[in-house]
């Protein structure tokens, strides 16, 4: 397994944003990122440019492990919408593993959970992706 971990803060006229912590795992060629923390504008742009660096290998699919994200407005949504087309594009899939209680609830309310196919577990996921092949 192999596994890279990133935190990183922005600050915006002297206030510091909330950390989003990013740890990633290979699994087969598939690879597995788990989200904690927070996801907002200040934070958006390293947060998917630290994701997409991860997407030049090899794998068949993404797995983003929201567990632990506590908090992700508007632009965290862009953000899974982008990588979703970027992904599609180049003929791998993303998909979301078991999302915290507040995050299911935005995407139930924007209709994101009809978007993105969502599983309980990273074990599902990767059953489902491996199906494909």
């Amino acid at each position: 397994m192999v596994e890279n971990k990133e935190s990183f803060s922005s600050s915006d006229a002297g206030k510091v944003s909330p950390a989003c912590l990013i740890t990633s795992s290979l699994k087969g060629k598939n690879i597995i990122i788990f989200l904690k923390g927070e996801i907002d504008l200040d934070s958006a742009s390293k947060v998917f440019n630290n994701i997409w660096t991860e997407t030049d290998g090899g794998q068949r699919g993404l797995l983003l492990d929201l567990e632990a994200l506590d908090f992700m407005d508007s632009s965290g949504l862009q953000i899974l919408l982008r990588l979703k087309e970027k992904l599609n594009n180049i003929g791998k899939e993303l998909l979301i593993v078991n999302p915290s209680n507040q995050i299911r609830k935005l995407f139930q309310l924007t209709g994101f959970d009809k978007l993105f196919r969502i599983f309980g577990d990273a074990d599902e996921a990767f059953s489902q992706l491996n199906d494909q092949t």
